[in-house]
């Protein structure tokens, strides 16, 4: 059960059986939309067909029957559907509604049902006409049917035999005696039979015969008493069309089957034989496998292939119980099988044992192997080769007892640590021979030491290592004895002859240090009086040189050594001290200067004052790291970024000026071009343009400047002695110009077109605009003078446009109202009306005048988009009723057809009728033969024309329904239909009887 079917209706719960439940708990009444959500959705057959049995809903059922695609639900909707209808036939009284349920009704048994429950005889006497069966009509004689559907029933029938059942069973004496009298009759007269009747009565008898045959269960013989009663009927049925035919077929069908079982059982023998066969076929397979492969899963195969075989053999043993087949064939057969199932089972559980026991020893030689690797991932312990050699015996047993080969995993295991365990004793054993050789090597190595020291220049210190050799030596010898026996004679006259010489080094150096002490007194003195007497640059230098002397001179006496290096490094501080206060405040000098830095300065003459002070920075010296500390490196880091500030300025302004050259030589370019254009107001607005521009650009390098400028001022000069030339010709051009103003002026007096005007005027101001100047003193004249006309008429024009404003206001008014109307009656229905309207109004929009361009656009689209809505609506309109009339007329002409095949029908003679228009020839036959299905009644004209009135109130139901049509062909249709109608009175009504 899944989280769903809890929030869900348990009509819709994962679970069928849930389903079904909920549904024979629903209330019918308030559930038909959920009955009809099951029948579509739910998948499962036996759901829906509970769903079918809890539904009353005809329509529902009928849409079920056409759609569901399982014939065991289609099959539950058609008895629901009739049941059904045998509710409403019983609930309701109208006989017309009667008859029609009882024609949709296929399921003769219900039919029966009805013609023996049916209050009224008319009923029961269509339910029998519906009725085929002859068996079924004998047992509604035996329900007290009534006399009337009795003696129907024995009409219908002509089989002697169910005539005889009739008079010995029936209900009621008189239909006893009515079946008796038709009986002798037909005894008697044998030759008064018509064909039809003769011929069932022989298919009767044949379903007789074949009926003897299935109770005789002799089944050898039937096949070829089958044959001949198949041949003889179709003698009489060559259509296969009688009524009789399904009961043929459903005896043929038992008969064929009961047949094919037969053989069924004959192929028993094989069938055993071939399984036998396979069970050996099977031992043999299992037998050639390896152990190995016997798993669970193939076992279970071959398992699984013995029970499908035995399944078989206890199918093919039911054939055997009806005695078929001989008891010793069985025997023999059933030895063999029973040998080699017993030899299987055998098989498979000695295979399942050394499977297991493989598996026990593959389990035990892996933890084994396990082990192993154990050990050999535990170098540190002591026991390690013992270990090894105790699972290695282990492994060898237990392998012995192997009933089959190792799997590739463990077995490539296994080797992997015996390889590891070989290689691990072969380096142990090369380890052994590594230590002996390198103590040799030490050992030498220890003896050269020593000698190496007898003959060292620098003696101070070897004391030391030589005693460490003597202690190193005595400590090695296990692993070479024989090596360090032969070199000790060598090592000990060495370490004699080192302490000899050693003892004269250190008389000779006592009398070393007594003259160096001295020296660095003197070296003392020297600085203390620089100190006093001398300048800083003089001291510093006099100290630098103090102490490279004194790394110069050797050691004094340890006594004196830490007073007298306590003297000069005192007076060394002193001297640095004052030395880096200079320093200091050169530093600060520095500082200041290139703090005070920014793009105006003038670096030629900074740069001579940083000069001067690096070099008294540099007169002082350096001073020892840990006395300068960082303020050395603060120092060059000022100057450097002084020099790489000065030298990024001279970079920039040498990219500065050869991107100003650039730009000028496009200008030089610009003007060349210009030189020979006519264009003259133009270019010269553009040549003044690119004179501003050259006096916006920076410099350009000294050596390009004067040819780039004299080429620039060449090319500008050139246009502009080419424009002084010019000036006289635009004067007079410009002249024109203003007289052509003027004459439009004269013009605005005599018309008042001001499109045209307008455009005139603004073709003269873009002419005047594309001239070049004039003479400087006829500027300002000729530009009033054309400027004058230009004024009066825009001023005019202005003037003008507000008068016309004030009618473009009314129009728009006038226009908007005429689209509301329009919008008003686009949705309208009555169409002449509206129609009239709308073609007035288009006429009121074309005698009104226009407005604003914009505005008359859009009103335009609102006023056309109604227009088109309403008879765009009313076509459809006129369309729709073309195709009702004419649906009305096919209706028409088909009661028409109706009632002219219905009088054909009732009456032997031939009337003649008009052609039918709209039904085609397959539909009219349709039509007959299901009129004569319904309505006639062989030998029972009575019956006939009540059903037949019947019909004929149906139709003139139907043709009032469908009411009256403005057409032509209506009036032919109802010259028809009365004709049909008159037609079948004077042949359904009966004759009036005469009252005397």
């Amino acid at each position: 059960m899944s989280i769903k079917d809890f929030i869900v209706p348990r009509w819709k719960h994962s679970n069928p059986q849930v389903r079904i439940h909920s549904i024979r708990a629903l209330d019918i009444a308030k559930s038909s939309g959920v009955l009809q959500q099951i029948l579509e959705n739910d998948p499962v057959p036996e759901v829906r067909i509970e769903a079918i049995h809890q539904l009353e809903d005809t329509n529902l059922l009928k849409h079920v029957i056409e759609t569901d695609l399982d014939p065991k639900t289609r099959k539950a909707a058609i008895h629901k559907l009739n049941k059904c209808y045998v509710k409403q036939i019983h609930n309701t009284k109208d006989q017309s509604l009667q008859g029609s349920l009882i024609v949709e009704i296929d399921d003769e048994k219900i039919l029966a049902e009805i013609a023996c429950d049916a209050e009224r005889p008319e009923i029961r006497l269509m339910a029998i006409d519906r009725i085929s069966n002859p068996s079924l009509l004998c047992q509604i004689t035996e329900q007290n049917c009534g006399l009337k559907p009795g003696k129907a029933i024995v009409n219908k029938i002509s089989d002697p035999k169910h005539l005889e059942l009739i008079s010995k069973n029936a209900s009621n004496k008189k239909i006893k005696k009515f079946a008796r009298e038709k009986l002798t009759d037909l005894w008697e007269n044998p030759e008064a039979l018509s064909p039809e009747k003769r011929a069932e009565w022989e298919l009767e008898e044949l379903c007789l015969e074949l009926e003897k045959v299935v109770a005789s269960e002799k089944w050898t013989e039937s096949y070829s008493i089958l044959s001949k009663v198949q041949s003889k009927w179709n003698e009489f049925d060559p259509d296969k069309t009688h009524p009789l035919r399904k009961r043929f077929n459903q005896i043929r069908k038992k008969i064929e089957e009961q047949v094919d079982q037969l053989d069924r059982k004959e192929d028993t023998v094989t069938q055993m034989t071939d399984l036998c066969k396979n069970l050996e076929q099977l031992f043999e397979e299992l037998e050639r496998t390896a152990i190995p492969s016997n798993n669970s899963q193939n076992l279970s195969y071959y398992e699984k292939k013995i029970k499908e075989i035995k399944d078989r053999w206890d199918h093919a043993e039911l054939s055997v119980e009806d005695g078929i087949i001989p008891f010793s064939v069985y025997h023999n057969l059933s030895s063999r099988y029973n040998r080699s199932i017993e030899q299987l089972d055998r098989l498979v559980l000695d295979r399942t044992k050394a499977y297991a026991n493989y598996q026990v020893s593959v389990k035990t030689l892996g933890d084994i192997c396990a082990q192993m690797e154990q050990c050999k991932d535990n170098p540190d312990d002591p026991n390690q080769n013992e270990t090894y050699e105790m699972l290695k015996s282990k492994w060898a047993e237990t392998y012995k007892e192997m009933p089959c080969g190792l799997p590739n995993d463990i077995s490539q295991r296994h080797k992997k640590v015996v390889d590891y365990f070989v290689q691990q004793k072969k380096a142990v054993e090369d380890e052994i021979v590594e230590h002996r050789e390198n103590e040799e090597k030490r050992l030498i190595q220890l003896c050269e030491i020593v000698e190496d020291a007898k003959s060292a220049e620098l003696r101070a210190g070897l004391e030391k290592s030589v005693k460490s050799a003597q202690k190193e030596w005595q400590s090695l010898g296990q692993n070479a004895p024989e090596k360090k026996s032969e070199l000790t004679h060598r090592f000990e006259t060495a370490c004699q002859e080192f302490f000899t010489i050693q003892r004269d080094f250190w008389e000779k150096r006592n009398w070393e240090q007594w003259a160096n002490l001295a020296l660095k007194e003197e070296l003392c003195d020297t600085l203390e009086q620089a100190y006093d007497n001398e300048t800083v640059q003089k001291m510093a230098e006099l100290a630098r040189r103090a102490q490279d002397k004194w790394r110069e001179l050797g050691s004094v006496e340890r006594n004196k050594s830490e007073s007298i290096w306590t003297r000069f490094h005192a007076i060394c501080d002193k001297i640095y001290t004052r030395c880096l206060k200079e320093k200091t405040a050169i530093h600060d000098e520095l500082k200041s200067i290139i703090d005070t830095i920014n793009g105006d300065i003038s670096w030629k003459e900074t740069t001579e004052k940083i000069k001067q002070i690096q070099g008294r920075w540099n007169a002082i010296g350096s001073l020892p790291k840990a006395v300068e500390k960082d303020i050395r490196q603060s120092f060059l880091d000022m100057g450097n970024q002084f020099f790489e500030r000065q030298r990024e300025f001279y970079t920039n302004r040498e990219n500065e000026r050869k991107h100003n050259l650039n730009e000028k030589q496009a200008l030089c370019e610009k003007a060349e071009k210009l030189v020979h254009s006519t264009n003259w107001a133009e270019t010269s607005r553009t040549i003044k343009n690119l004179q501003r521009q050259w006096k916006q650009i920076g410099p350009v390098p000294r050596h390009e400047s004067d040819a780039l400028w004299k080429r620039f001022r060449a090319a500008c000069n050139t246009f502009f002695q080419r424009l002084e030339d010019e000036l006289p010709k635009n004067l007079s051009k410009k002249q024109r110009l203003c007289e052509q103003a003027e004459h439009v002026i004269t013009q605005l007096e005599q018309t008042e077109k001001y499109d045209a005007l307008t455009e005139t005027i603004l073709n003269l101001q873009k002419q005047w605009k594309e001239i070049g100047p004039v003479p400087q003193e006829h500027s300002q004249p000729i530009w009033e003078r054309f400027q004058t006309p230009c004024n009066i008429f825009f001023e005019k024009k202005s003037d003008y446009i507000k008068q016309r404003k004030q009618q473009w206001d009314d129009n728009q008014i006038i226009k908007e109202k005429l689209v509301e109307e329009a919008e008003n009656l686009a949705s309208s229905t009555d169409w002449k009306k509206t129609a009239a309207r709308l073609t007035e109004l288009q006429k009121q929009w074309q005698e009104t005048g226009s407005t604003m361009r914009k505005v008359e656009r859009e009103l335009w689209s609102r006023f056309q988009e109604a227009n088109n809505h309403f008879f765009s609506n009313q076509v459809q309109f006129f369309e729709s009723l073309d195709a009702q009339k004419k649906e009305k007329l096919r209706q028409k002409e088909s009661l028409c057809l109706s009632l002219e095949i219905l009088a054909k029908l009732t009456s032997s003679s031939t009337a003649n009728f008009e052609y039918n228009k709209f039904i085609p020839i397959a539909g009219q036959l349709d039509m007959a033969l299901k009129f004569k299905d319904e309505i006639f009644v062989p030998n029972d004209s009575s019956i006939t024309r009540t059903n037949a009135l019947k019909k004929l109130k149906d139709i003139q139901s139907q043709w009032e329904a469908i009411g009256q049509i403005s057409d032509r062909y209506d009036k032919s249709l109802a010259r028809r239909y009365q004709k049909a109608i008159d037609h079948l009175n004077s042949v359904i009504t009966p004759p009036k009887k005469d009252k005397s």
